[in-house]
């Protein structure tokens, strides 16, 4: 059984843990051992980071778009008259912006909390820093190969059974020619 990382690889997932976080970080301060100046640096990393993923990056995306659309139809439209460009977004209360890496100084100041003599289970599933076993089964197919040998030909299979759904399935096969089993005599043969 492997393990998943507590931090959600999903922009969705980063949104819910990121404010669930941010809000029973000060709650469990006395047992982290963290301080109020701390606490307040990790909530600015924090609020920044949703902003971001909430706010600055859709709106770019948007300006791209725009843009892009903009110079085609400067560059391919028809008409008479001007067009005015579009203008990009304006935020007008972004929050500061903290040095890079505020998802290392997460992980960094977790891991800190998880290394405290009075760390338990409680305050990790609290914060939301335990990280989640990985219960599925990733199956591996299994291949093997026949060589069968005839009077006339021989010929070379090579056979799965699917991980999938457990069916046995052909992945390929060669009749020995002039050149051997040669990567040209191959027939592929998925499904």
């Amino acid at each position: 059984m492997s393990v998943n990382s507590f931090f959600p690889t999903t922009e969705v997932g980063q949104l819910v843990w990121l404010t669930h976080y941010s809000l029973k970080l000060p709650v469990n301060k006395p047992l982290c051992g963290i301080n109020a100046e701390e606490i307040t640096q990790t909530q600015a990393d924090i609020l920044y980071y949703l902003w971001l993923l909430q706010e600055w990056h859709p709106a770019t995306q948007r300006d791209a778009k725009e843009a892009t659309a903009y110079k085609q139809l400067m560059i391919g439209g028809n008409g008479s008259g001007t067009t005015a460009y579009p203008k990009p977004i304006v935020f007008p209360n972004p929050p500061p912006a903290p040095a890079p890496g505020i998802q290392k100084r997460l992980s960094s100041q977790i891991a800190r909390i998880k290394a405290r003599l009075n760390y338990n289970e409680a305050i990790g599933k609290d914060l939301g820093v335990i990280a989640i076993p990985d219960n599925v089964e990733h199956g591996v197919p299994e291949f093997w190969l026949t060589v069968e040998m005839g009077l006339d030909a021989n010929q070379m299979r090579i056979d799965f059974t699917s991980a999938r759904t457990g069916s046995i399935g052909r992945l390929a096969t060669s009749s020995a020619g002039s050149c051997g089993f040669c990567p040209q005599s191959w027939r592929l043969q998925l499904g």
